[in-house]
Formats: C-alpha cells, structure tokens, sequence
C-alpha cells in the first residue's frame, strides 16, 4: 500500500488529539408513531429477483435496481430486465448487480459481482470491464461496490479488493490499496472498500469507507493521509458514509452502532440503544433536518433524531401488511425526485407510499356512528359535530384531543339528526336539524335550545316539526334556511321576522317547484343560490326576485332536473355548481352575457357524480364524489383521492365536507370522521417526466431516444411507412392514473386520449415531415411539460415536388406545342400524313423482307443442318434457339413503328450472336450504351441498325484473314442519341473487289429502306436525322475498318 509519509505523523498527532465519545441512548421505540405504509416489488411485480442489493433513480426520472439476477428499469407502470447473455457481447457482464451510478453524461455504470458495465441508453448497449473483455477493457474479478465521479470526470471505484481510478479522457485506470499474499491483515482489510465520496472540507481528498474503517486518500498521490480510527482496539468495517453539512461524517458500521465524526475537532461520538444490541447500519440517508434515516440489518428502518439522540424502528410487522418486507436491509437508501424513500432487502423492493392513508381517522367517541356535520369557529379551538345520536352535537378541543357534548335545554329531542351548523355574524352558532325544529347554542347556559321567532313561535311550514337542512346568513345578516320539502325560510337580521317562501302554481315569480330542496349559498352579489332534485334557482335579495335567466340557461344546454347539492363561487366572481351524475358546472357572467362549462370526465374528472364543494384558504375547490377531488379553478386540473392514496374510507353524496380557518380538511364518515391539514396533501404533480422512449420502424429497426435526444428530428426511408412510438410518464403514485394526450402533427387532424401503456401506431404514412406531440396528467393534473418528436419520411423520386412540377411543365410544353402545331399546319397535317404513311407502310414491309431476306434464311437452316451432321446437337439447338427467337423479336418489333431502345439492342444482338456462330466466332462483338441513357424509356423504329449490321459482317468481316471486331454504341447527345457501328474489316473498296462472291442487291436494298426511313423521321419529328459513313485506316494508311454513324431525335414517348 502507497501511503504518504509525511501526512502519517500528522494524522497521528491529529488522532492523539481527538476524543472519542460513547454515548447510549435509549432503548430503541418500535412503531407507533405514524405508522410507515410501503408497496412491495418483488419478482411477482417483474423484479428478476427478490434480492434487492441497490436502487437508483437516473436523470430522466427511471428508477433503476440491482438485483441478484439482474438489472431492473421501473417507470412506475412496467419493470425492464436486462441480463447476462453469452452470446451477446454487448449485454450485462454479469447477473448479480450489487450498485449502480449514473454520471453527468446520462451513462449508467453498473457494478457487479465480476467487474463492471457502463449501459449506453441511446444505443442501448454495454460497455463492459471485466477478466473476458479485450486487453482495454480489462477489469479483475472483483466485486464492484461503489462508484464516484470526481469533478473533472473521473470515476472511483470501490471493489471487493483495492479502489481503483477510472481516467476517463485517458481511458486509463489506476490502482491503490490492493491486497495480495503479502498483504499484511489490517492491509487486507483496508483493501475491501465499500464506498467513497468527496471530502467536504478538503478538495485535494476523498473519503473511502473499507472493512477496516475510515480513509483520507490524496487523490493526485493515490496516497493514505489519514486513518480517523486507527487508534481504535479494532478496525471496525465501515459500510456507509453520509456527510452532514461540511462538518460531520455519519458512517454505518457492523455491531458498532451509528458513529459521528466531527471533521473540524476530529473527535467521534458513538450512538446505539445498548451495549448488548449494538446496531449494525449498513446505509444512511437524511430525513429532515433533523433526522436519518438508517438501513440496518435486524431492525429495518430506522429513524434517528439528532436532536434528542433517540431511535425509532420501522421493521417487518405482522400486524401491518404494508410493512417492511425483510428487516434485512442490504440495499442503500433512495429518496427520489418527488421526495419518496426507496429501500430494498433480502425479499424485496419497498417504496414508502406517504400518500397511503394519509388522512387521520378519528374514531368518535360516547358510540357514536353517523355524523351530519362539522364545523369550527374562526380562531377557536372548539370542533363542533352535529350527530344522529342522543347527543346532538359534540365538540373536541383540538389542542388537547379532549371529547365533550353540548347540553339540551328543555324542548330539544335526543336524536334531533343535526345536520348543519352555522356561526352568525354575532358569533351565535345555529344548528338546523331533521326532527326538531331550529336550534342554536347558548352562550350563558351552554346548551343548545329551540329557536322561537318574536311571536314565541319555533320554526314550522306547519304546526308540526318541519325537515330542516342548510343555513346561510347574506349580506344584510338575513339567515336563510331550506326546508326540503316545503321551501325556504328567512329570519331577519332582528331574529324576530320569519318569512316562508314556497312555490305558488299560480305565481310565476315565486320559489321554483321541486321535489326536495337541499343547498344553499350567498354569492358576492348577494343573491341566493338555491340546489334541489330538481335543478337550481337564483334569488336577488336586494330585489327581491327569482333570477330566471341562470337555470333556463341551464336548460337549453339539455341538462334539466338534476340534482344539484353544493355551490362556491371563486375570486373572479364565478360561480360553481356541483350537478349529480353531470359533472362540476362553472357559471360566467360578463356584463349581461351568461356563459356555461360543464367538467366532465374528458376534463380530467374522474367521477362526474359530485356533491359537497368546499373552499380552502388558496381558492381551491375540495369536492366530494366517490372519494374526493382537489381542482384548482384558475388552471382547471383535477387531482383524486380514495383509499389508494389518502382516504381511508370512500364517501358518497350523504357525507358532508369542511375547511376550517386553518386550511385543515374534515370529512364526516361511519363512526368516525377523517382530517388533514391542506398542506400534507399531495396536490402536485405526481409525474417526474414524460419520455418518448423510443421510435420502431416498420417492425423492425427501432430508434432509442435517451437522454438529449427528445425534440430531435429523424430521416426515414421512403419505404418506413409503418412507425410505432412508445412513450411512458415516469409516475410512481397510481400509475394507472396516468390519462396521455397525443397527437401526430401533419397527419392527425384531433388528439387522441388513451390511459393505456403509451403506444401510437401509425401505417402507410404518406411521406412529409411529422411531429408527434404527447402530454400526460395524473389524477387529472396535467405534467407541465410536453414530450415530442420530429421524423420525416423521404418521398420516392416520382412523389418530389421537383417531379410533379416537372412534369407539369412538360405536359404544359406539349399541349402549346401541339397546340401551335395544329393551328399552323392543320390544313397540310392530313395530306402530310397520308402519304407518310403509305410510304411508312411500303419502307417497313421492304425492310421486314430485306431483313429477313432468303440468303439469311437459307445459310442459317443450313448451319443448323450442319450442325446435326457434324452430330453437334448442342450447338445445333442453341442456334435453333437463337434463330428462333430473332424471328420471333423481328416479327414481334415489325408490328410497331417504335420500339423500346432496350428491345432493339436485344435483337441486334441475337442477329450477332446467330452470325458468330455460323463464322466459327471468327469475330467478336459489343453492344454498350451511355449510362445516362434509360433505354426502357427511349424508342427507335424497329430493325434499324440490323442492314447496317449485317453489312459489317458480310463484306467488313468475312473476307478478313484476322480476328474480326464489331463495335456497337448508343450515346445521348442532349435531345438526340448517336448510333455508332464500327468495324475492322478490309474496308469498302476491298469488300467491292468480292460482291461477286455475295448477293449484294439485297444488301443494299435493306441499306437503302433504312435511309428512307431516317429521312421519314427527320420529317416527322423536325429534327435532325442522318447517317454517315467513314472509312478508317491504320498508320500505314492501309484500309481498317468502316464506323457509320447515325443520328435519331431522342424520342421518349409513343
């Protein structure tokens, strides 16, 4: 081991200087207080294994785990495995992961239990570093526990044996504190490092927990500085190492306990329940300011107070399912992005679900099972419950948790069933109730009494006692009571007037008809807002009139007879209706115009059936459906609770709701009503990103998008039609919550929702430039941000707009060209073309018969025959063959007047070959073509190079003593194509001195039809057209061949 000389004498006076301090707290609590709710992911929730060893949470928002089979990628909705292949270079180095870091470049580093790999996201691939790699990617077999990336890049390593420095601009590693045979024992130990980290106060150092304890490493020397605890009777095995602030080091021992180490004094200080239960911390992890959290093995999870220096263990309970799996915890603790604790074990993964349950359940006292109302005084202590029992209304203090119930006076029936209280501007609290009348609360007596009007009358549409339910006080102090089944109440500011308003048939300016009337509100208008079975009425107070206009509004918008049961109105003044089965109704007035919003379900509402509707401190509204819904008015998101993340009970248009002036929240339940401080809830957004994971490509070729490739744009094939986009929203609270938005700009004309795994299949894409645009929400809060992605998809040559607009101008070309022709020339184009073509008809008859002339016919048969003699059948039949198809190519092109380049050259070709074999191949032949030349898409009269051909060959070639060439080529030249047919033979003054050896005549009457044809042409198409002719001699001057040349307009079409 390198180790620094001069720092040792230093670290060793430091160490004399230092003291240690042991100090015993208490024996540790266990439960109880607030009770910790995990979910659990094991290998039935896609886990390869139960063996949790490390868990990470990377930029993009996965979280990552290590387990004893494998690699686990986890988007809250589905687990990826990555494995160990053999026979894939380019996967896992090995199945048993024991850490994993992410490095400011987005690549993963994963430690295993035979060196490690570096995961590419992009590519999708890993790089890995272990004994069977190549020579630069050799890595020993060591069991890789940690890594640490320094500030200029690098990265440390802690393994099983020595802490190694990964180089990376240098691709360079270097070793320190290895152990070998030599090795002494306190070296050996020294030599397994757990983790490392930065030293807060010394940038020139890092700190390495080993078996052997704490080191201060140089990180230029490589070099030991220092061993904090070498002065111990052991070397402890330090496992963990957490800084606290610049000043403290927290480490996790085995049977030692929780240590500190003061970095400024040195000194330590040792915490732990006992003597003889000596705590063994494997990871720790802050909690708040002032506590850890700390993984042990035993205990679980257990929290420590800095404060007053106590424990409180959180392990596997029996009585709580949602406990702790394993109190083995042998994985590190994770507190991601939204502030949730991750931690593993020998059984498992545990996610600390703080949203379970997180409402209080308060049990209510004296048997008590339904309650009606709840309500709290402005700046009191006292919680009024208005009660089904024969205590009617009860009150807790909640300060101190104490129970009491309010006295009835004489008049006032058990079981009353209150079902609202109210405080009025005097402070007198008011109680309306099902069986008895309306009652208030005496301040002198301190009981609760009927109410009597100025004439000592109770409150009564008739001599009995009347249902009453809800009570407001408007802005003149006037209180207005709804009596469901007769109408409404008013009690003037005096408490001495009553006023009865009920519907009249014969008075259309009375109370609206209906079955039941239930809600009441004052807006700031001071109108009264009045809820029944049968939809909803509007009172002005002032003017005393029912406003007709809001509820026939209503009504042309189809929604009729509807119960409504609760109203709020928001700081710009408009009001809120809550519409049973409908959905939650928002009123806009703008001057004298009215205008409606009905949030349904397609708005994010999960339940459409709302009730109560309550409003705290920041003008958010609290609404009762299945469970309950928080929805901000001014953004328009919603955001559910159940009993999956807060209720513990579901509620039903019967429960009522409350806000009190300390923003807490009481929902009435069965014998028992549940509680919580606005601020507790979870009302944000759960999402910690939205991601275009990636793109797939006609079912094959798939485009990873990892980090910093989101917004990017990519070129598909004309053939890639077929495009599949995967996306997923990062979410660990309900994930099947999560509701996506998409939409493929350039193709989709509306959005499409879904709540399925995020896909979008696209086929038979037409090609152009696209973007596909995705949002998600949770519980109905929308993520603030969108995910997208740009491809274009090449268009085939024939589809380009350079394509379309050329060959719009060349069809504009044509028709004013024949156009113009046809008004020029219209009177002479008849005669014109009735000789032409009779003279066309007679030239193609001569040429087919000079073509196919008797000489051709006859010394072909006959190779034939002589082929046979000479029992040559093979060559007998490929010349039959041959033959036959010239016939068949010359009788087939004779019918046209053009034809295909590409068909013409075939023929010549076959005439060539059908001559070579007859001379014994005493010459040779090539056809070539200019390559910009399509001959597919270029036509010539047919049979009109074969006399020239021909020609060559008999009175060129035949009489030659040497080896014979012909030379055929075809080459444009702008709009017209050249035909070159060269050979060297003895020349047209020697093949003279032999036409009486050849039928000549023939010959030169094919030779002859092929220039009366060129002339047709050249008249047909006003072009240039022409043949010429040129002897060819040798540097002796001597006779060496013949080259015609012919020239044709380029014809492109027929």
């Amino acid at each position: 081991m390198k180790r620094n000389s001069t720092a040792v004498p230093i670290a060793l006076l430091l160490l004399l200087l230092a003291t240690k301090i042991f100090s015993q707290v208490p024996d540790m609590a266990h439960g109880a207080a607030g009770t910790l709710y995990f979910r659990h992911f094991t290998k039935e929730d896609g886990l390869p294994s139960d063996v949790v060893r490390w868990v990470t949470q990377d930029a993009s928002g996965y979280i990552w785990i290590a387990t004893d089979n494998g690699l686990a990628r986890y988007d809250g909705h589905s687990m990826k495995v990555f494995n160990h292949n053999p026979e894939d270079p380019f996967s896992l180095s090995d199945n048993m992961v024991l850490t994993i870091f992410e490095s400011h470049d987005s690549l993963l580093w994963v430690g295993t239990n035979n060196g490690f790999s570096i995961y590419d996201p992009v590519l999708d691939v890993f790089t890995n570093y272990y004994p069977f790699a190549s020579h630069k990617h050799q890595f020993p077999a060591v069991e890789v526990h940690y890594f640490f990336e320094d500030t200029d890049g690098s990265i440390w390593i802690a393994t099983s044996n020595g802490l190694a420095h990964f180089d990376r601009k240098s691709d360079r590693i270097t070793w320190m504190l290895q152990a070998d045979e030599k090795s002494l024992p306190g070296e050996s130990l020294l030599s397994w490092v757990y983790q490392v980290d930065a030293h807060p106060r010394n940038k020139d150092q890092i700190v390495a927990s080993t078996q052997g304890g704490i080191l201060f490493i140089d990180k230029k020397t490589h070099s030991v500085v220092m061993e904090p605890e070498k002065d111990a009777g052991h070397r402890p095995a330090s496992q963990s190492l957490f800084f606290d602030g610049d000043s403290v080091l927290w480490t996790g021992e085995w049977g030692t306990g929780l240590k500190k180490l003061n970095l400024v004094t040195m000194e330590w200080e040792i915490f732990t329940t006992s003597e003889k239960d000596l705590l063994t911390i494997l990871f720790i992890e802050r909690k708040n300011d002032e506590e850890l959290w700390l993984a042990t093995v035993g205990e679980g999870l257990v929290v420590f107070n800095k404060e007053t220096r106590t424990f409180r263990a959180y392990p596997k309970s029996d009585t709580n399912p949602r406990s702790l799996l394993s109190n083995y915890l042998q994985c590190n603790i994770l507190i991601d992005k939204n502030g949730n604790l991750w931690v593993g074990g020998k059984e498992g993964l545990n996610f600390l679900d703080n949203a379970y349950r997180s409402f209080q359940r308060q049990v209510l006292p004296y048997g008590i099972e339904t309650i009606r109302s709840i309500f709290r005084a402005e700046s009191e202590d006292m919680l009024y419950l208005g009660t089904d029992s024969r205590h009617n209304i009860i009150f807790k203090d909640v300060k101190t948790g104490d129970w009491g119930f309010i006295k009835d006076s004489e008049g006032v029936k058990p079981n009353a069933r209150i079902y609202s209280i109210f405080r009025d501007h005097k402070g007198v609290i008011w109680a309306t109730s099902l069986r008895n009348h309306l009652l208030y609360l005496d301040p002198a007596s301190q009981s609760l009494r009927v109410f009597h009007d100025g004439d000592n009358q109770f409150i009564s549409f008739n001599d009995t006692t009347t249902f009453l339910r809800e009570i407001v006080e408007d802005q003149n102090h006037n209180l207005w009571i709804s009596a469901p089944r007769y109408g409404l109440i008013r009690i003037d500011k005096d408490r001495k007037t009553v006023r009865y308003l009920q519907h009249d048939p014969g008075d259309p300016g009375s109370l609206f008809k209906s079955r039941f009337y239930n809600d009441l509100m004052v807006d700031p208008k001071n109108r009264l807002w009045i809820g029944s079975y049968d939809g909803f009425g509007v009172y002005d107070i002032e003017a005393e009139r029912f406003i007709t206009e809001f509820p026939n509004g209503l009504k042309n918008l189809g929604i009729r007879d509807q119960t409504v049961q609760g109203f709020a109105s928001d700081s710009l003044g408009r009001i809120w209706a809550c519409i049973a089965g409908k959905g939650l109704l928002r009123i806009t007035e703008v001057e004298d115009e009215i205008s409606f919003k009905l949030f349904h379900t397609v708005h994010g509402l999960n339940d459409p059936n709302v009730s109560r509707i309550a409003q705290d401190l920041n003008h958010n509204f609290w609404i009762i459906n299945e469970g309950l819904l928080f929805f901000n008015p001014y953004t328009e998101q919603f955001n559910a609770f159940d009993k999956r993340n807060g209720l513990h009970e579901l509620k039903s248009h019967d429960d009522r709701i409350f806000i009190d002036w300390e923003d807490n929240i009481y929902l009435t339940g069965t014998g028992a009503y549940e509680s919580q401080n606005i601020s507790a809830l979870n009302v944000s957004k759960n999402i910690i990103n939205l991601i275009i994971e990636d793109i797939e490509v006609n079912g094959e070729r798939i485009i990873q998008l990892g980090p910093g490739r989101h917004n990017a744009s990519f070129i598909l094939k004309p053939s890639e039609r077929n495009v599949r986009l995967r996306f997923t929203a990062i979410c660990f609270q309900d994930a099947d919550r999560i509701q996506y938005e998409y939409q493929l700009l350039g193709y989709d004309d509306q959005k499409s929702i879904t709540t399925a795994p995020g896909m979008a299949n696209y086929t038979n894409l037409p090609p152009g430039k696209y973007r596909f645009v995705v949002k998600a929400a949770h519980r109905g809060l929308w993520f603030d941000q969108e995910a997208g992605v740009e491809f274009t998809i090449k268009p085939f040559f024939y589809q380009t707009a350079w394509f379309y607009i050329a060959a719009f101008l060349v069809g504009l070309l044509i028709i004013f060209g024949v156009f113009r022709y046809r008004v020029s020339r219209i009177r002479s184009q008849e005669k014109i073309k009735s000789d032409f073509e009779k003279k066309i008809a007679e030239v193609e008859m001569q040429s087919l018969r000079a073509q196919m002339n008797p000489h051709f016919i006859f010394n072909s048969l006959n190779s034939i025959n002589t082929f046979i003699l000479k029992n040559k059948t093979e060559a007998a039949s490929d010349y039959l063959n041959k033959f036959a198809r010239l016939i068949r190519a010359v009788l087939n092109n004779a019918k046209h007047k053009l034809v295909c380049l590409e068909d013409e050259l075939d023929a010549l070709k076959i005439y060539l070959e059908l001559e070579q074999l007859r001379f014994d191949n005493r010459f040779d032949f090539s056809i070539k073509t200019d390559k910009f030349l399509d001959t597919n898409r270029v036509y010539v009269p047919p049979l009109l190079l074969q006399p020239y051909v021909e020609n060559a060959v008999w009175h060129g070639l035949l009489h030659k003593e040497t080896r014979g060439k012909i030379e055929v080529s075809a080459q444009k030249n702008g709009q017209h194509i050249i035909f070159k047919i060269q050979d060297n033979g003895v020349g047209r003054k020697k093949a003279a001195e032999f036409k009486s050896q050849f039928t000549p005549e023939n010959k030169s009457v094919g030779m002859s039809i092929t220039a009366d044809r060129i002339a047709i042409i050249k008249s047909l198409y006003s072009s240039d057209a022409k043949i010429s002719i040129t002897d060819l001699h040798d540097h002796h001057h001597q006779p060496a061949g013949t080259k015609i040349t012919i020239m044709l307009p380029l014809i492109t079409t027929i």
